[in-house]
């Protein structure tokens, strides 16, 4: 499994910031990992609660990776989730950067 995680390999179901690029790999979700980042932001430099992150996020109608409502323990398992750190091993986006949340916070 550790092999798998940390070479952005398939090892479970859907994850919130990642796509399937086939049977086997993984790849970062620009769009979810801005959300991410925005997510942190709000917890680790706001110090925004996981319910005041959770009812934010579905006030502004944003979704979960099934199209699910947060709540405030998945928004904290998705902050603290290092698997995250894998996306630097990708080449991100153009966009990427732009906003003050984007890697305001180090894994």
């Amino acid at each position: 499994m550790k092999y798998l995680k940390d070479n952005a390999r398939v090892f479970t179901g859907p994850v919130f910031g990642w796509d399937r690029v086939d049977a086997e790999n993984l790849r970062p979700n620009w769009l979810e990992q801005d959300k991410i980042d925005y997510m942190r932001h709000r917890l680790y430099v706001q110090n925004w609660s996981g319910n005041k992150i959770a009812k934010h996020m579905n006030d502004m109608g944003i979704k979960g990776k099934m199209g699910g409502t947060w709540s405030s323990s998945s928004v904290l398992r998705t902050c603290r989730y290092h698997f995250h750190e894998n996306r630097n091993m990708f080449t991100a986006p153009q966009w990427w950067g732009k906003e003050p949340y984007h890697d305001s916070v180090p894994w």
